[in-house]
């Protein structure tokens, strides 16, 4: 993660931007205040190499936020599936609904009660995945996580195994 540091010392015209980033060096960018153009703009020059990192950084930092949206609504989605299959199962318990309009339903319904599961594409999905059950406080289990992101579990155990924690 990295963090970005803008600050303004009142008793400078200088304002100082700085990214500090885990793991890798530090640069930082002085922009002089008395340098900005008339459009309140300032101009400034970066090197080729740094601007590439930039760029990369960006693109990466982006890439896991949508994921991190995407696991968010995937798992919100097979809540609610679980739910509705619940509420189905409960319908069958009760004698409301015989066995075959249960299956019928589910049948006829299916992205309405089947979690679909996937392969996990690599270490930064399941880094992802890691990051938003750290937040939740919660011990998953394999077969947990797997209902939840909609994910494989041999998958997943590859995926850890590959990094080296299974």
């Amino acid at each position: 993660m990295e963090t970005n540091i803008l600050s303004y010392p009142e008793s400078e015209s200088t304002l100082k931007i700085e990214n500090v980033k885990p793991m890798t060096s530090r640069f930082q960018t002085v922009f002089d205040l008395n340098d900005v153009n008339e459009n309140g703009f300032v101009s400034f020059t970066i090197d080729e190499k740094q601007m590439d990192l930039l760029l990369k950084q960006f693109h990466f930092t982006n890439h896991v936020y949508n994921l991190r949206n995407d696991y968010c609504i995937i798992a919100i989605r097979n809540l609610l599936k679980k739910n509705e299959f619940l509420q189905l199962s409960l319908q069958l318990s009760e004698k409301l609904i015989s066995e075959v309009e249960f299956e019928t339903e589910i049948e006829h319904n299916p992205e309405k009660y089947i979690i679909q599961m996937n392969n996990i594409e690599d270490g930064i999905h399941l880094r992802v995945i890691s990051k938003i059950l750290t937040e939740i406080g919660k011990t998953f289990n394999v077969d947990e996580v797997s209902e939840l992101f909609s994910l494989d579990a041999r998958s997943i155990d590859k995926e850890l195994k590959a990094i080296g924690i299974k």
